[in-house]
């Protein structure tokens, strides 16, 4: 097998993933990663391909064992604990982010979600400020923000 095997291989698991349909996404991904071990963006992508967040954890573990600086990977793990209510996990995965990636108004925003929901909600309100300074017009944000002070 050539290198370019695996890169077929995500790119075939991509298209799977952007039709929906996510078990052929994983197979494809899964070759990869086998032609690959090493292949961090197969490691993400399954992880997105998963049923449930919680499944898609070890995958982004992988990813970021492999490639540590890669904001995205961090981004998306934030998001799996953040829906598996895993908060202090999350907002630390979001510190990765604004590190990484300062301009980022998601990485801000993430992490004021998570420390709404573990109400701490003066620290919520200065991310959502951070990430309204990035991004003024994401109303959200504002609704996000709001929600704090009730």
């Amino acid at each position: 097998m050539g290198v370019d095997c695996e890169f077929k291989q995500f790119n075939k698991g991509l298209q799977f993933f952007i039709q929906g349909d996510l078990d052929k996404a994983i197979a494809c991904l899964d070759i990869a990663i086998r032609l690959a071990p090493r292949y961090s963006n197969a490691y993400w992508l399954r992880g997105q391909c998963r049923n449930t967040y919680e499944e898609g954890i070890p995958d982004f573990c992988i990813a970021l064992e492999l490639e540590p600086d890669v904001p995205d990977y961090y981004e998306k793990r934030a998001e799996a604990y953040y829906y598996c209510e895993d908060f202090k996990a999350a907002a630390k995965d979001y510190s990765e982010v604004i590190r990484l990636r300062p301009g980022f108004s998601i990485g801000f925003s993430g992490r004021g979600d998570t420390h709404k929901e573990m109400g701490e909600f003066e620290l919520a309100i200065k991310d959502y400020d951070d990430a309204l300074k990035l991004e003024p017009d994401a109303v959200w944000q504002y609704y996000s923000r709001a929600d704090c002070y009730r």
